[in-house]
């Protein structure tokens, strides 16, 4: 495989998902660097599903570029998303019983906001959500049955703003 070196295509993100991808579990790696303003652009509908017996399916996204979750991500295992850069979510992201992970400056560069613009992070059972952002966080609706919600346990944002509304059922 050789590297690219120019991004001569116009586009905005290395992975632009606008459809649905189901699937047992899901795993995106993406490599902006300096050709892409975007690592990852999710538009349309990521599911990981159970398909083997006592296994739980999930999502990761592993990236050193922005992340943006406008669509929904559906899992009923662990959501992970991994950021060097920022997170955006606009869409629901939903674990049936898994933890979710949003972390941003996951490189610890001192560079990384997470902004939830709208939709609902949500797990439920034992599931914990975590967030974590060096710079700037604005949260929304965040929903657990059971599990902790924790914000900032990793890196300390420098401000938090929105319109927070953690509810535990």
């Amino acid at each position: 495989e050789e590297a690219i070196s120019t991004n001569d295509s116009g586009y905005e993100e290395v992975i632009n998902n606008e459809g649905e991808i189901t699937a047992h579990k899901v795993i995106v790696k993406a490599k902006a660097g300096d050709l892409f303003k975007k690592a990852v652009n999710q538009e349309g509908v990521i599911k990981a599903n159970k398909i083997v017996e006592n296994e739980d399916g999930g999502i990761e996204f592993v990236c050193d570029g922005d992340v943006v979750l406008a669509g929904r991500t559906e899992s009923r295992g662990d959501i992970k998303v991994l950021s060097d850069k920022d997170i955006t979510v606009s869409g629901d992201v939903i674990s049936e019983k898994g933890d979710i992970t949003l972390f941003a400056d996951y490189d610890n560069d001192k560079r990384g906001s997470f902004y939830q613009l709208a939709g609902v992070i949500e797990t439920g059972r034992e599931g914990g959500i975590f967030i974590d952002a060096s710079q700037e966080m604005e949260l929304g609706k965040i929903v657990t049955e059971k599990g902790p919600i924790k914000i900032g346990e990793k890196r300390t944002p420098q401000d938090i703003t929105g319109s927070p509304h953690y509810v535990h059922k």
